[in-house]
């Protein structure tokens, strides 16, 4: 696949973008006191806007309400921002984006409350326009958002997690809220039409997101990524290349790594050995070929449709999502 920028997949409704970054510094600013001022701390930290991209993408290729596009938008980003909000609050992060967490600037209550705040804000905006078959899809969204959340928290340090239940953890935790996405952008775009094609992408797509995200904690390098290397793994979640290189293994180079795996505090600085090990047994190349099967399933989804600037920048989208950097 070909090597994309993330300007290039946004030119097409960057205007539009810049309309949903207008809305989200007016939403904190309307606000008083410490909702005012944590708002203004998490809704303007910037962000690549991946899933508001994504829905305005789909509007616009079909055309229709492009205002209410802008404000479905702006809803999936408060929803998005909601949930990295309880995600640093539960990890205990203390950066985001290159700026301190919530949890960080402010305190855990704060956190947890704000991100309650953030997730009922994104509903009450659509009810105020009585926008009640979107609510419906964002809020089957986040439940299962929630589920994927506990699944992965019950998976941290097991060794033995199969790609199944692997795949299963990141359908819910990360591509459902871009397949929600998508599907608003053909729900409010297309007239309701073609919600079932581009619920597939944008889950297509996500898949690939999450995929790719996990290989660059394994090989990327620090000074792009923001963090550690190997941070998931000491966070307890055993992601696709170590799945991967252990199912490759044999049995007494299993048993090894399996117990590094299961206490990362051992790899002490061994980080290049267990790296060398993932691409040895072919966990890097593993992951690598299926975030590029699923981005190949969502470009072939996008074939279907009449060619047009959206359509492109859709195609783009998913070979930018497994070749980006972070």
């Amino acid at each position: 696949m070909k090597t994309i920028s993330l300007a290039t997949v946004q030119e097409p409704v960057q205007p539009e973008l810049q309309a949903v970054t207008r809305r989200l510094g007016d939403l904190s600013r309307s606000e008083t006191g410490l909702i005012r001022q944590v708002g203004e701390h998490v809704l303007t930290g910037g962000g690549k806007r991946l899933r508001p991209t994504l829905l305005l993408l789909v509007a616009k290729m079909g055309g229709q309400n492009q205002d209410l596009a802008e404000l479905a938008a702006t809803v999936v980003e408060l929803v998005h921002t909601a949930t990295l909000i309880h995600d640093d609050t539960v990890d205990g992060s203390q950066l985001r984006r290159g700026r301190p967490t919530v949890n960080r600037a402010f305190n855990h209550s704060v956190s947890i409350i704000m991100g309650d705040f953030v997730y009922s804000k994104a509903f009450a905006l659509l009810a105020e326009r009585q926008l009640y078959p979107l609510i419906e899809v964002l809020a089957h969204a986040t439940h299962q958002m929630s589920r994927g959340e506990m699944i992965e928290m019950d998976l941290k340090h097991k060794v033995e997690t199969t790609e199944e239940e692997y795949l299963d953890m990141i359908d819910g935790k990360t591509a459902v809220l871009f397949q929600a996405s998508c599907e608003i952008g053909a729900y409010l775009g297309h007239g309701g039409q073609h919600r079932d094609e581009f619920k597939e992408f944008g889950r297509s797509f996500g898949l690939a997101f999450q995929i790719a995200d996990d290989l660059m904690d394994l090989t990327g390098d620090e000074a792009v990524i923001g963090k550690d290397r190997g941070n998931d793994l000491q966070e307890g979640k055993v992601t696709l290349p170590y799945i991967a290189a252990l199912r490759n293994s044999p049995p007494e180079e299993r048993d090894r790594y399996s117990e590094l795996i299961a206490h990362p505090e051992s790899i002490n600085g061994g980080w290049d050995d267990m790296v060398q090990w993932v691409r040895r047994r072919g966990g890097e190349s593993y992951a690598r070929d299926r975030a590029l099967a699923f981005a190949r399933r969502a470009t072939e989804i996008v074939a279907g449709f009449p060619e047009s600037e959206s359509s492109r920048a859709l195609a783009d989208a998913a070979a930018y999502v497994v070749d980006r950097p972070l």
